[in-house]
Parts: structure tokens; sequence; C-alpha cells
């Protein structure tokens, strides 16, 4: 990556993926594209009851999850690849840019690709900071 953002954002944001993390494994919400029936739904409704679970910050924690799926939907999607499917950066980018592909979206003026790896993070980083500022507002 060219750009980098500073030590503390990354910081801060590895902090709140760990902790969100924490509890939506538990329960995640399926993906928005997932049909009922299908093995996200599946996994969501047969959770594995044997570890401690925290009913309250599950509940929280669901809830700033959804206000971020209605919110923001890339950032929701980029964050449920990443949290609960336990995918890299990298194969975030490569699944944003094959659907981009799939679904013909002219490329920007002067880009090879859709998204590059630094767009990518960018919208990780921004959907943790609206979870973080939803979760405790100031």
């Amino acid at each position: 990556m060219d750009d980098q953002l500073p030590l503390e954002v990354l910081v801060r944001s590895i902090f709140w993926a760990n902790f969100l993390a924490l509890f939506w494994r538990q329960d995640p919400l399926p993906p928005p594209s997932a049909p009922i029936g299908g093995s996200d739904f599946a996994r969501w409704i047969s959770r594995d009851e044997k570890r401690p679970r925290d009913p309250q910050q599950e509940t929280r924690t669901n809830a700033v999850l959804r206000r971020l799926r209605k919110t923001a939907i890339r950032e929701y999607e980029c964050l449920y690849r990443l949290l609960c499917l336990g995918d890299t950066v990298e194969g975030i980018t490569a699944w944003l840019n094959e659907r981009a592909a799939r679904n013909a979206i002219p490329l920007p003026p002067g880009r090879t690709a859709h998204y590059t790896t630094n767009d990518t993070l960018a919208l990780i980083v921004s959907g943790l900071d609206f979870c973080r500022a939803y979760y405790w507002p100031v």
C-alpha cells in the first residue's frame, strides 16, 4: 500500500475489530445477499451454545452492525467478510473488484481496477469508526 494510515487510526481500528468480532461471531448477522435457508442463515441459527455469552453485549453489537448495514452497505460487507468470514484485505479487494466486473460497472477514469487495497482498508476503517461512534456516542 502506498498511502499509509496514521498508526493511531490503525491501532484504534484493530482494537474495534477485535472487540466487535468477539461478540459478532457468536451471533453474526447473515450477509445482505444471503438467501433465507442458505448456509449463512443455518450458521446463524445454529450458533455454538457452549461459548460463554453476554446477551447484552451481543444485542448491542448486533444493533450497531444493523445500523451500519442500513447506513453504509459497502462498509458492512467489508466488515462482515473480515470479521465473520476471516477474509484478508487483499481477498476483500479481489471480491469487490470481481463483483464490480460481474455487474458491468465501468471503471473510474484513470484506474485499472475499481478498488485498491487502500480503498478496501478505508472502507474497513470507516465502518469500524462508525461502529465505535455509534457504540459509544460522545
